[in-house]
């Protein structure tokens, strides 16, 4: 049975687009065929990523999903053995959440043997209780057989709220029966593993691709190995 990972999240800027290529490089790395869909208009981070050979579907029409274009989403998914992973960008969020709560579209994709997962983003700092609502929407309005994989990016700061770690917040508490799993990307040195992933990222690299790339020095390529080891096995009992 293939999967279905869809990235959902209204705040923009948080890493999903990161975390959408992560997911597909892990499928890829671990000989998985891959199904990679872009479906931001506005940014198009994940089809940046010449590895992972992504569609691109534009999903919106002004503020409201077009139907056909998403008709055309699913169509790719079924016509395809592959694991599917679906970036959607920040704008999309409001109508495509709407979109999946009226249209059949997970009892469809469950109906042809798909499972499906969505992954949703919370991040520390400023943008600490907007992430958390943005969870908590999906949690409460998406079909109970949709799992949800927490990705706790702590890139802008510890995700604390009046001394309560994300596992005792209320949020976590009254929808902890919806979470699949977590996948926590902790904090590090800036000037070293920060640089090193910023460089990657902005360069559209996946870790394969940077850890064979002469640009990167040796120990530069050994902290990547540490990050992307550290996510498969967080992401492996998940996808």
């Amino acid at each position: 049975m293939s999967h279905v990972h869809m990235t959902l999240q209204g705040k923009g800027g948080v890493g999903k687009s990161m975390i959408a290529s992560f997911i597909g490089q892990y499928l890829l790395d671990h000989s998985r065929p891959l199904l990679a869909i872009d479906t931001d208009p506005v940014n198009a981070t994940l089809a940046a990523f010449n590895r992972l050979n992504t569609r691109t579907v534009e999903l919106l029409q002004g503020s409201q999903i077009d139907g056909a274009a998403f008709d055309t989403v699913v169509d790719l998914i079924l016509d395809s053995e592959a694991d599917a992973v679906v970036d959607n960008g920040a704008s999309s969020f409001i109508p495509l959440s709407n979109y999946l709560i009226e249209n059949p579209v997970v009892a469809t994709l469950e109906a042809h043997g798909r499972t499906v997962i969505v992954h949703s983003v919370i991040t520390g700092g400023s943008a600490l209780l907007e992430t958390l609502d943005g969870f908590r929407q999906v949690a409460a309005n998406l079909s109970p057989s949709v799992g949800i994989v927490v990705w706790l990016n702590e890139f802008f700061g510890p995700i604390e709220d009046r001394g309560k770690g994300f596992a005792e917040m209320k949020t976590f508490q009254d929808m902890r029966e919806r979470v699949r799993g977590i996948v926590t990307l902790p904090r590090r040195t800036l000037e070293t593993f920060g640089r090193d992933v910023r460089e990657m990222t902005e360069r559209h690299l996946t870790f394969t691709e940077a850890i064979a790339d002469g640009a990167f020095r040796l120990m530069a390529k050994q902290r990547l190995k540490m990050v992307r080891d550290d996510i498969y096995a967080q992401l492996a009992p998940l996808v």
